[in-house]
């Protein structure tokens, strides 16, 4: 989150600086918040597929393996 929030006004400052028309757009607010929302949903969802993946398994079992 704080990269997020970080990133995003920083990226525009560098896309102004690096433009050579002078002139930036910048989105609707609620159009980063959505972006912001949005990649914090995808990232919980894609995380949570190891998690349930892990499970599936007895904790013994897995530090038996690791520690073979």
């Amino acid at each position: 989150m704080p990269g997020a929030l970080l990133g995003i006004p920083l990226g525009i400052g560098l896309y102004a600086a690096a433009s050579r028309a002078g002139r930036v757009v910048v989105p609707p607010a609620w159009w980063l918040a959505a972006a912001i929302l949005g990649t914090l949903l995808a990232m919980a969802a894609l995380a949570s597929i190891p998690a349930l993946a892990g499970t599936r398994r007895p904790a013994a079992e897995i530090l038996q393996a690791e520690a073979a």
